[in-house]
């Protein structure tokens, strides 16, 4: 079923998804080239199922055979080439990461596999390597139920009824979307439900084809095109997708499928219909070398139209080397699938990445370097972060309080995730004097004292916790920490560029919920530290050290953010607690005294990993932070002796 106007469109689609992952400025809804592929997909199984069941010559192992041809060789080898890359560069963890992925990859399991990791447009998305084949496995999916949906209506309800059905089902799936892209967006973009009716639409142009004279053909084509093209330009990540906004170039595809007219010089010429031919070979290696030069802060013009360069390279070396060479006879019985090279290839990149998954990594890899394994072996969290930390799976009867190491408690720690470490090595340097500490924490919880659930889902905690420190006459001092821009703005920056839309009114709700616990702290107990923001790096400690392992760089000092956009994304609050007057004894803590230098914050420093992840510090982190707070409270206590 070739056709070259559909070739075409596949060049058209690809174009877009390639400029859009290299810049999102240059095409902000380039991403929609993945909606065209689907409808391209839709139309061609429909097409080869309705016709192998209409002639009674259709075959589900002949047809998971070719789908196999099709795409299994290629992804394999693309997953097998980024294997033995992260077996040079990648860090233990961050190779069991890959490993884990190229998994769901090859078993077309990745759109579940990423959707339980995060959205599709967060900032850690340009950390995994083979985020874009999440696209495959709803593909994958969609091929495996679809053929067996429309034998199962064909033999039971009859031939002419599966148009009725087709039609019902995209209907269904579309409104599904539709309602799942405003309250499960991360759901809706990733899953088959949610995607299926795209697929359907490019069905239902088989299905119900139209008879038009040329001119009708050129109009429907051009205005199909046109439709498409907008929408590559009036979309961006922040539009709800896919839902009803999706219909616009799914729909502009479907005019140019509908009108079947191959004449036009846009889609019919020779460059068009050799990337068409290769698009899927460049779909698959250009989001890799996305990756390698964010990674590698790669982002100039320079390297972008590189990126592009190498992406096409690499794109037709797969497609006339591997999709074109490395096939099988189409034509297979059931148990004989199992020997054909598309499962051979699979089964081997299956194996290699179960034992490295399993193996952790393989941190005894000999290209593993000395002094990157003593960095990594200090990356550490707390023992009792599982065993202490609350969140909205527990209550605060069940998880409420942690006590470390001895009854006698003089400290308490009191805020979210970030204050875990910090229990820990604080608890630990008052060890040897027989002084314990109650450490509460909840994980992503905003300030919210004094306020209700309506407010936040651990205000009711919040204020729980507090009434225990309060009624604790033994409790003297009193450490809070939060990730304070994460709860004003989101992930991202401090603006609308990666943040969240919070409204300025929640803003304040917040910074006065802070300020209140911070005063009626202050007013019973003796001291009152509150650490400033620590820095938030843009990827893991591990893919740091990954991309400074690949670039030749340190290990020991490795460049975490930049010092002015530590400010820049903390200004809000800095400003707060810079303007505002609060007791005497309320101390503030400056994490920039310990991660930071003139300009840079690390996240490995002299040798000292300060993050366990990208914003939560480790073990030594943490000890660092901690030596602040302590000499503070020393710092202050002659103070006020020499004043006596």
């Amino acid at each position: 079923m070739f056709r070259k106007d559909i070739n075409g469109l596949r060049a058209v689609a690809v174009i877009a998804v390639v400029v859009f992952h290299f810049n999102q400025n240059w095409l902000s809804g380039g991403f929609a080239g993945v909606d065209v592929f689907f409808v391209i997909s839709g139309y061609l199984m429909t097409g080869i199922v309705i016709n192998g069941v209409r002639e009674k010559t259709f075959s589900l192992t002949d047809f998971y055979m070719a789908r196999a041809n099709r795409i299994v060789p290629a992804l394999a080898i693309m997953c097998f080439v980024l294997f033995v890359f992260g077996w040079i560069y990648f860090p233990p963890l961050q190779y069991e990461t890959i490993s884990k992925h190229i998994l769901g990859s090859i078993s077309f399991f990745s759109n579940f596999l990423y959707w339980s990791e995060a959205g599709y447009f967060d900032r850690s998305s340009h950390g995994k390597w083979l985020l874009h084949t999440w696209s495959l496995s709803v593909e994958w999916q969609f091929y495996l139920l679809y053929p067996a949906f429309i034998l199962f209506i064909n033999r039971f309800l009859g031939f002419q009824s599966i148009k009725i059905f087709v039609l019902i089902v995209f209907a269904f799936s579309f409104i599904v979307s539709s309602v799942a892209s405003h309250y499960w967006p991360s759901s809706a973009y990733y899953l088959l439900p949610t995607r299926a009716w795209e697929m359907l639409m490019g069905g239902l142009a088989y299905l119900f084809p139209l008879t038009m004279k040329e001119k009708s053909k050129c109009y429907f084509q051009l205005l199909g095109m046109l439709i498409i093209f907008i929408s590559f330009y009036i979309f961006s990540k922040s539009s709800t997708w896919p839902g009803y906004l999706a219909m616009l170039p799914v729909f502009g595809t479907f005019l140019v499928v509908l009108s079947n007219r191959e004449s036009n010089i846009l889609l019919n010429n020779v460059a068009v219909q050799l990337i068409g031919k290769c698009s899927y070979s460049i779909y698959l290696w250009h989001w890799p070398i996305v990756v390698l030069f964010y990674t590698a802060g790669l982002d100039d013009v320079f390297y972008i139209f590189l990126g592009f360069g190498l992406a096409f390279l690499l794109g037709f070396l797969s497609y006339f080397y591997v999709e074109s060479k490395i096939k099988h006879n189409k034509k297979a019985t059931f148990s004989g699938l199992f020997t054909t090279t598309p499962v051979v290839m699979a089964f081997f990149v299956v194996v290699i990445s179960v034992i490295t998954f399993f193996e952790s990594g393989l941190f005894s890899r000999p290209t593993i370097s000395t002094e990157l394994s003593n960095v990594l072996s200090k990356v550490k969290a707390s023992p009792y972060r599982l065993k202490c930390n609350s969140d909205k799976n527990y209550n605060a009867s069940t998880k409420g309080e942690c006590k470390y190491f001895h009854e006698d408690i003089s400290w308490a720690t009191l805020g979210d995730s970030h204050t875990i470490e910090l229990a820990y090595a604080l608890a630990k340097k008052l060890d040897s004097k027989n002084r314990g500490v109650a450490h509460y924490s909840y994980s992503a919880c905003i300030p919210s004292y004094n306020k209700g659930k309506d407010f936040s889902d651990c205000a009711s905690w919040t204020n729980q916790s507090y009434s225990k420190i309060i009624n604790n006459k033994s409790i003297e001092n009193v450490l809070i920490n939060y990730r304070y821009s994460y709860a004003l703005f989101g992930e991202g920056s401090n603006s609308s560029d990666g943040g969240q839309e919070y409204s300025e009114g929640r803003r304040r709700l917040i910074i006065e919920s802070l300020d209140e616990l911070i005063l009626d702290l202050s007013k019973v107990k003796k001291y009152v530290f509150v650490l400033k923001p620590i820095p938030e790096l843009e990827f893991s400690v591990y893919d740091l050290l990954g991309r400074n392992n690949i670039l030749g760089g340190s290990v020991n000092n490795v460049f975490g953010v930049g010092l002015s956009d530590y400010y820049n994304r903390n200004s809000y609050v800095l400003d707060h607690f810079e303007k505002t007057v609060y007791p005497k004894n309320v101390f503030f803590i400056d994490p920039v005294k310990s991660f930071c230098d003139l300009d840079v914050c690390y996240a490995v420093k002299n040798g000292v990993p300060l993050y366990f992840d990208d914003d939560h510090p480790s073990l030594r982190g943490a000890e660092l932070l901690i030596n602040e707070v302590i000499k503070t409270k020393l710092l202050m206590e002659k103070t006020v002796i020499g004043l006596q």
